[in-house]
């Protein structure tokens, strides 16, 4: 079970992005209906001046219209970062969150 969950962002029926934390780790989900949109994901619900390291799997430049595609990148971040993810049509991004 998870110690924490909050909606940080979204409109309903057009995005969500929400976020979960368990035993120090965070879990960030960010989806979108049919429409492509940029996202920025605030991370300001990170401990302040603890440094991070974020794993992010987001849809690739082309997976509107091959949705199999996508990419993964390793990012440090701390509270004061934000990310901006681009999402495809019916597409999504997921973040895990580890201190350092």
């Amino acid at each position: 079970m998870f110690e924490q969950t909050h909606i940080i962002a979204g409109q309903i029926g057009e995005y969500i992005v929400t976020t979960r934390e368990k035993d120090g780790k965070w879990y960030v989900g960010a989806l979108t209906n049919w429409d492509e949109r940029e996202v920025i994901i605030n991370l300001s619900f990170l401990e302040k001046g603890k440094q991070y390291t974020a794993k992010l799997l987001a849809d690739a430049a082309d997976s509107s219209v091959k949705p199999e595609k996508y990419k993964i990148s390793t990012i440090d971040v701390d509270s004061a970062s934000e990310i901006l993810v681009k999402l495809a049509k019916g597409g999504g991004a997921a973040l895990i969150i580890e201190a350092k």
